[in-house]
């Protein structure tokens, strides 16, 4: 299976996660889809804004529908104008992959490790850390925000909510390459001599 397929598949299906319970066993566990994290940060926890009967309910993480607007409108705008009327009929997890399959495989690749990293990025709570990601190297993500160019730390700490417990993990936002479990977690903060024990000391007590 080449990185295009191993991308769709992560974006729609759902792997399998080592957690570590209490008594100190190890156990796999099926984690949502990058699709369904999405999702899931778009609607969790949703507060009132006030007013009467409550007031409306808003999202608490705006930029997950960022993050869909910008999956939407790419695939929409780097298709084929033949495949459009296809693609705007589809959910999408089947338009990604449609799209996906018949575009230049790295463009595809490429939009797919972003988003990815983007959306892992979003259980973070700005956990970054300082240093070289051990994968590719680089030390800063660069994002294109109203105009600007926004520098940001490469690394980025991550902690998932599972219905089994909590899940930490360090995920690049450059490549999008990951490291899950506290064990994997612990490997990259040891590599580095920056703020990563300081992370790591926030993680263990969100945990």
């Amino acid at each position: 299976m080449n990185e295009l397929q191993e991308l769709l598949d992560e974006f729609t299906t759902n792997p399998l996660t080592t957690i570590t319970r209490d008594n100190g066993v190890s156990e796999q566990v099926p984690t949502m889809s990058l699709l369904e994290r999405l999702e899931d940060a778009k609607t969790r926890g949703l507060k009132s804004s006030g007013g009467t009967a409550g007031g409306a309910k808003i999202p608490v993480n705006a930029s997950a529908y960022d993050i869909e607007a910008d999956m939407i409108r790419t695939i929409h705008t780097t298709a084929s104008v033949h495949d459009r009327y296809t693609l705007a009929s589809l959910p999408l997890g089947e338009r990604l992959r449609y799209w996906a399959l018949r575009v230049d495989e790295s463009l595809a690749v490429a939009w797919c490790r972003y988003w990815k990293g983007v959306i892992l990025s979003l259980d973070a709570s700005d956990m970054y850390i300082r240093g070289a990601c051990p994968h590719c190297g680089d030390t800063e993500y660069i994002e294109a925000r109203d105009g600007e160019m926004i520098r940001k730390d490469a690394l980025v700490a991550t902690v998932t909510q599972l219905n089994e417990g909590t899940h930490v993990g360090v995920v690049c936002l450059v490549c999008a390459h990951e490291w899950n479990g506290l064990d994997e977690v612990m490997k990259v903060a040891g590599s580095l001599s920056t703020n990563a024990d300081c992370v790591l000391e926030c993680l263990v007590v969100g945990d």
